[in-house]
């Protein structure tokens, strides 16, 4: 396969995935429906394509397993460099936020603050910004009022995915080894 056809693939992908999530979101917005993502996975896709709890989607797999990665290689700098050096927070909660949906895993706010290696008060302030900038959504416990979720957001998904998407772009085309510039993680 060419650098064109994977390049023509990946454009295609991303805009089929961006189509299914606007549906999705419009089928969640429909006045007086209360659905889960689930529900609306089955109203798009219908009763046949539901995964099972254990199957994933190839794509969400991939994404998981590489925000997975750039998780680790970064917990690994800092045990060689000061930490305070690679400070990227909000980065860090995306990708985390990534790997523990994947998992079908709920992510609290106390637990997304401890995913950084930011001082609480920064993590709070990014949390914040997050879900200014539409990435995030808070979600009360149905069980503790004392806790509450983070979620991504459809628009949060679809963008870390479109990164994800783009830097697999690019580890295809280049070379193992070859460096024209720093490395992502």
């Amino acid at each position: 396969m060419t650098a064109q056809d994977q390049s023509m693939i990946l454009r295609a992908l991303t805009e089929l995935t961006s189509k299914v999530d606007a549906i999705a979101r419009r089928i969640d917005s429909m006045p007086g429906l209360n659905r889960s993502r689930d529900e609306s996975f089955l109203l798009v896709h219908g009763p046949e394509s539901a995964p099972s709890r254990d199957a994933t989607l190839p794509l969400a797999t991939e994404m998981a397993r590489q925000a997975e990665h750039i998780l680790r290689r970064r917990k690994l700098r800092g045990k060689h460099l000061p930490a305070e050096i690679f400070c990227e927070p909000g980065w860090e909660m995306l990708l985390d936020l990534v790997v523990h949906s994947h998992r079908d895993v709920k992510v609290s706010v106390s637990s997304l603050c401890q995913a950084t290696d930011a001082p609480g008060t920064t993590a709070l302030r990014y949390i914040s910004l997050l879900e200014e900038l539409g990435l995030i959504i808070r979600l009360p416990s149905e069980k503790d009022r004392r806790v509450t979720y983070i979620e991504l957001t459809s628009k949060g998904r679809n963008q870390v995915r479109s990164f994800l998407l783009e830097v697999s772009h690019l580890e295809m085309i280049e070379p193992r080894g070859a460096t024209f510039g720093p490395t992502i993680g």
